[in-house]
């Protein structure tokens, strides 16, 4: 029984690897963009972090909706998993949001619409995470965290552009293009679901302790 554990314990590391070790040859391989030229590389690892963050948030406001109804405890801890996670994924993606505007813009403009929707987003969602963690009814945390969703899918679809274009992915002709930003995102869409298995294991292996 002990070895089989370790074996697990050795290919889960191994997996978030792969996928680490996946992401970076995909940005060594990637193409470059004609105007931009190698500054879309960050953009790739940017967008592909940021859209995994806000696919998590959507998937803890399902899990919230959840909660609102039964008051599960399990989903419960599903939500606050992936919100954690999903949080965490727009760390690195806004660092590397300021880093692409350095490259491609000259300057970090904080003040930009789609910057200021996703810190907006950001501060909202810390916010959300420690009042669901003394808030003592079910219920009402799975309500908050369908809230968060809600106010980031108003700030997505009301929000205008001013430098960040407004669907560079969408509107590139290469299909090169749009397939690396695509693979980008499934394996940042894989990190995090390897951290929420982790952020989970970790809280059993508490509890049972």
């Amino acid at each position: 029984m002990r070895e089989v554990r370790a074996f697990r314990r050795r290919a889960y590391w191994l997996a978030l690897a792969a996928i680490l070790l996946a992401a970076a040859l995909l940005v060594a391989v990637a193409p470059e963009e004609r105007t931009l030229g190698a500054g879309i590389k960050v953009v790739y690892v940017h967008v592909a972090l940021v859209w995994s963050g806000m696919a998590g948030l959507a998937l803890a406001g399902a899990l919230g909706l959840g909660v609102l109804v039964t008051a599960s405890v399990r989903l419960h801890a599903g939500m606050r998993a992936v919100t954690w996670v999903a949080l965490g994924l727009f760390v690195p993606g806004l660092a590397m949001s300021a880093l692409a505007a350095r490259l491609n813009w000259g300057a970090v403009f904080l003040g930009e619409p789609r910057v200021a929707a996703a810190l907006e987003v950001f501060a909202l969602g810390v916010i959300v995470q420690v009042v669901n963690g003394w808030l003592p009814w079910l219920r009402a945390r799975g309500a908050l965290n369908m809230a968060l969703v809600g106010v980031m899918a108003v700030r997505t679809m009301t929000i205008t552009s001013v430098l960040h274009p407004t669907d560079p992915i969408g509107s590139s002709s290469s299909c090169a293009i749009q397939t690396t930003f695509l693979a980008m995102f499934a394996l940042c869409c894989l990190a995090g679901a390897w951290l929420v298995g982790y952020v989970l294991a970790r809280r059993g292996a508490a509890q049972e302790a």
